[in-house]
Order: C-alpha cells, then sequence, then structure tokens
C-alpha cells in the first residue's frame, strides 16, 4: 500500500511540475513573454491602479536664533580629503555633500 501511495505521489509531482513548465513557457511565473503580451499585461496592471494628483506643499519658518551665518558653524570642508568611493561598513557614516 505505501509502494502504490508513494507512485501515485511520484505521478502529481511530476504532472504538477509539467503544468508548472508549460504556465511558466506561456509568460507565467518567470517565463518568456512577447512585447505584445508583456505590454498588454503592463495596460492591465495601470488600469487597476487608482490614483489621484494630490500635491501637498508645505512651507515653514525656520528660526536661527542669533545665528548670521548658517555656514559659520559648519567645519573647515578643507581638512576632509575629497573620497571617490567611501568605504562602506556597519559602524561607517558616509554623507555627500553638493
Amino acid at each position: 500500500m505505501k509502494k502504490l501511495a508513494l507512485f501515485v505521489f511520484m505521478i502529481i509531482l511530476a504532472a504538477g511540475g509539467y503544468l508548472a513548465y508549460i504556465f511558466m513557457d506561456q509568460g507565467g511565473l518567470g517565463g518568456r513573454m512577447t512585447p505584445e503580451k508583456a505590454a498588454a499585461r503592463l495596460d492591465n496592471l495601470v488600469e487597476r491602479v487608482d490614483w489621484s494628483e494630490n500635491i501637498v506643499q508645505r512651507r515653514a519658518n525656520l528660526n536661527l536664533g542669533q545665528v548670521r551665518d548658517p555656514g559659520a558653524g559648519l567645519p573647515d570642508i578643507g581638512k576632509f580629503p575629497l573620497v571617490i568611493d567611501p568605504p562602506r561598513s556597519a559602524d561607517a557614516v558616509v554623507v555627500e555633500i553638493f
């Protein structure tokens, strides 16, 4: 009886694998798709997205206190060398200045 159950399980598993292969070959999950089919599928997804254009603009007054020049509180940039590709690690902080 166990051999029959194992045989049936293997047949079902093989059939499922074959069906998954056929489905993926027709552009399913991770399968190839023609550009036309991809465009149609993308159009279908776009149609189902609900969106509205609601642009929120907020302004706030910045109180600098007694500081007349905000740049006066910054360190001298000459103390920091120019680095093209900074090392990245868990304890390093990289800051880009534009």
